[in-house]
């Protein structure tokens, strides 16, 4: 599958399948504290973003693919066993 950037004035830039036209099962949305990114601070900032994002929206589970990320968001009670 071919991706592509896609930004807008509005949104930072995010990466969709290249032939998707408008995902209308993707929803870009921004942090409503960014200061929080700087608190976990060993996390690249879109794991860090993930983590707090699911946090503000009351998500229970998120997919991480980054070890460390995936602690931290087990901390949070954002993972479980997937079977």
């Amino acid at each position: 599958m071919l991706w592509k950037e896609k930004s807008s004035p509005e949104v930072r830039t995010v990466l969709v399948p290249e032939n998707s036209g408008k995902a209308t099962w993707l929803n870009v949305m921004e942090i409503q504290d960014p200061a929080r990114v700087f608190l976990l601070h060993e996390l690249d900032r879109g794991e860090a973003e993930v983590i707090i994002l699911a946090q503000e929206q009351k998500i229970n589970q998120v997919i991480i693919d980054e070890r460390v990320a995936r602690m931290h968001a087990s901390v949070a009670g954002l993972i479980g066993n997937f079977k």
